[in-house]
């Protein structure tokens, strides 16, 4: 069930003239459409949401999502709540969709200097982030502020961020491949000096911790830090890659679950598909600034 009815000052309707903050609300002519944009993973069971905010959930897990709403904006991420019974949703404007998860606040109905772009979860499911594209960070419930990018001139917009195990810091990419680290992330390279020809679209960590791979949208994968080269799948692909996750074993990562935007699932291996080695040397990014920090209120630097 809907947790809370934030989703008032992210849904209230505002297609062919209707406005409602109720549940129920059939979508009339608009629709944000029904490609996947963000995927969440919960001990390698796989969530995806499409823009209008249709949740794929494993099998007795899908607690609900957005399909009989009208949303202002588009969703644009994604998080499963720490015990997995529930997740959320977040809006390009800020507003944040509860499923059987804590709601903790949203910046739905506030003026934004950039867009949301995704969301990451506090280990403990009590708190989350999101981030713009601009880099601006939004903290809520017990995830701790430890600065951002906002207001700060970035090269390419950030398209996606990822909590460490601690939840004591957070990674945020950009599509060029520059990844900026705060609070205890560590920072083990990056492809900002040597952007990929096709956009990044997010990260995963290494299941050790100590290192992460960056994914584009051709299902090309870069290696940092302890991640090996465990598939590519770069131009073989039918459709834009999202989101991928890493496919473990024995604690080991083996290949990746690579979901394009069609919503088709593509497990990648090194048997499976064929791609070059890219594991990319250390590069030094502009230094993480942390401006003042700006807990659940817009800021000025994002």
């Amino acid at each position: 069930m809907l947790a809370s009815i934030l989703g008032v000052t992210g849904v209230a309707a505002t297609t062919a003239g209707a406005e409602t903050d109720l549940p129920g609300v059939e979508r009339e002519a608009a629709s944000w459409g029904n490609d996947v944009v963000a995927i969440a993973d919960d001990e390698g069971a796989l969530y995806t949401v499409t823009a209008s905010g249709a949740v794929d959930a494993p099998d007795g897990k899908h607690a609900g999502d957005m399909t009989q709403w009208v949303l202002n904006a588009p969703v644009v991420g994604m998080e499963v709540d720490a015990d997995g019974s529930g997740y959320w949703l977040i809006g390009q404007d800020g507003g944040v969709f509860a499923f059987d998860a804590p709601f903790l606040g949203s910046m739905g109905g506030t003026t934004l200097n950039q867009p949301v772009v995704d969301m990451a979860a506090h280990p403990d499911g009590d708190g989350y982030w999101f981030v713009a594209s601009d880099g601006g960070i939004f903290a809520f419930g017990n995830a701790p502020f430890h600065g951002s990018m906002g207001g700060t001139p970035l090269n390419r917009p950030i398209v996606g961020m990822t909590a460490t195990a601690s939840g004591d810091g957070y990674w945020m990419v950009a599509n060029d491949g520059g990844l900026f680290a705060f609070g205890d992330a560590a920072f083990h390279g990056s492809l900002g000096s040597n952007p990929p020809a096709d956009p990044v679209v997010g990260m995963a960590l290494t299941p050790g911790g100590q290192g992460y791979w960056m994914f584009d949208a051709s299902g090309a994968v870069y290696e940092f830090g302890d991640a090996t080269n465990v598939g590519d799948a770069a131009g073989q692909l039918d459709s834009a890659v999202v989101g991928a996750v890493p496919i473990v074993v024995d604690g080991e990562a083996t290949g990746f679950r690579m979901v394009l935007a069609n919503g088709e699932v593509v497990e990648v291996t090194p048997e499976s598909f064929s791609g070059p080695t890219t594991t990319q040397p250390p590069t030094t990014d502009p230094p993480a600034v942390q401006p003042s920090q700006r807990i659940g209120v817009p800021s000025p630097l994002g």
